[in-house]
């Protein structure tokens, strides 16, 4: 099994060090575990696309951790970021299905970069900001949406919200599809959606398997 990665021929990945390494600017970014085994299993299946329920079985499940497919979106949008994958061309989303990796990857057998801290967008939210949604809007599943590297990022934005009539998800993993008279509250780049019945889904600002109108 790989400890390292070329990805593209630019960006070298560590995965024992949890370290993305961008050889042509020097930056390098961190990353946790789970952001780490995704990314692992999607190089180690290039060009296939894994369905939502096998990425999830595979970083979480296989450990005894349940979680819903806002954990998953929340990582991708993460390993995303560390890739600097912005227009998602290294990870594809396919809408309905799930994820393809489309890297052209080579084993590496060395990094030599200095690392420096990935920046505040990347970390994840407050245990505060957490406590704070479930005490306002008595959802008590939210908390468990936005844990995922086990790091922590200071309250510093104001909570935006605006509200819908319907909003519309595409995803396998959930018992449901459609969300009806939604209220939204955002964070940052971290938007949660809340419907009439209390159910509730967390996801990247600007999701494209999210679509609210």
């Amino acid at each position: 099994m790989f400890d390292q990665l070329t990805v593209n021929g630019s960006i070298q990945i560590d995965f024992v060090a949890g370290e993305i390494h961008h050889l042509e600017s020097g930056r390098v970014y961190r990353i946790g575990t789970n952001e780490s085994e995704l990314l692992k299993y999607l190089c180690l299946h290039p060009h296939q696309t894994l369905t939502r329920q096998q990425l999830i079985e595979k970083v979480w499940r296989s450990k005894g951790i349940v979680v819903e497919d806002g954990s998953l979106m929340q990582t991708i949008s993460l390993c995303r970021k560390a890739l600097e994958d912005n227009d998602g061309r290294i990870i594809v989303t396919e809408r309905g299905q799930g994820y393809r990796f489309t890297g052209d990857t080579q084993t590496s057998t060395e990094i030599t970069k200095k690392p420096i801290e990935l920046g505040k967008g990347s970390q994840t939210l407050s245990l505060n900001f957490i406590l704070g949604l479930v005490t306002i809007f008595a959802v008590s599943s939210v908390s468990a949406y936005f844990v995922f590297s086990g790091k922590q990022q200071p309250l510093q934005s104001t909570i935006e919200t605006s509200a819908f009539s319907l909003c519309t998800l595409s995803t396998d993993e959930l018992a449901y599809t459609t969300l009806s008279n939604v209220t939204s509250y955002r964070l940052g780049d971290k938007q949660i959606i809340i419907d009439e019945q209390g159910r509730s889904v967390t996801f990247p600002v600007g999701s494209e398997e999210v679509i609210c109108e």
